[in-house]
């Protein structure tokens, strides 16, 4: 069982980002900005659920570990 990364209900389906969500979240995408270098992230989904992807600096964030850096 895995939570919509925007409302934290029961996610079905997955955004345009390859990201888990739930039906009425399908529509949303992700605006993440790396914590370490403020470049974009790259949203992909994994094996343990989506994680980002910054190319710039080549390093794997979770939604948790972003939240934390806000």
């Amino acid at each position: 069982m895995v939570d919509c990364y925007f409302c934290n209900e029961l996610a079905t389906t997955f955004n345009i980002d390859k990201v888990e969500v739930c039906r009425k979240c399908k529509q949303k995408f992700t605006l993440e900005k790396c914590p370490a270098c403020n470049d974009e992230l790259v949203a992909t989904g994994g094996k343990f659920g989506a994680y980002f992807k910054c190319w710039t600096c080549n390093k794997n964030w979770s939604k948790r570990n972003i939240q934390r850096f806000k």
